[in-house]
């Protein structure tokens, strides 16, 4: 009897889990397929070709499954040789400004891949204790006794 290995699901419940977790991606590339979400398990389509399509679906750049389960946009190979050759060319133009004397040149950043993690930043800094109130009753148009309570109301579990 075979096992499965992991804890991920495979077989026809490994393809469940996939149409549930990425339908709307699913059902685009089964309609470009000529097939729609029905047709999964029948005459039309069974599990086998299903399967088939879906693994070559995730081994594909620019398809919505791939894309989906990845969470960004996939590259093909030729791209990300393109962005290392762009990467490349601008270092030797800074490294040329820089030996020539220009001390003004700024090393360039590399061209954002869409797998790199982007920087989060939450307004400009701190706001000052004492604006505090003002900012809250601006913005949420409520009085900031009426949030205490509210607070309060949660800490003592009513």
């Amino acid at each position: 009897m075979a096992e499965r290995l992991g804890s991920a699901a495979g077989g026809i419940l490994g393809l469940l889990e996939l149409v549930t977790e990425h339908r709307e991606a699913v059902e685009f590339e089964l309609l470009t397929a000529g097939f729609g979400i029905a047709d999964i398990g029948t005459m039309n389509l069974s599990w086998v070709e299903f399967r088939t399509l879906a693994r070559r679906w995730q081994a594909r750049p620019h398809n919505a499954v791939a894309e989906a389960i990845a969470g960004h946009t996939l590259w093909t190979v030729g791209e990300q040789l393109l962005a290392m050759v762009l990467d490349a060319v601008n270092l030797q133009s800074y490294v040329i400004q820089r030996v020539n004397g220009n001390r003004s040149a700024r090393r360039p950043k590399p061209l954002p891949r869409p797998w790199d993690e982007k920087p989060v930043s939450y307004g400009k800094g701190a706001l000052p204790l004492d604006q505090i109130d003002g900012w809250i009753q601006s913005t949420y148009h409520a009085d900031v006794d009426q949030i205490d309570e509210w607070i309060d109301s949660l800490e003592d579990g009513e």
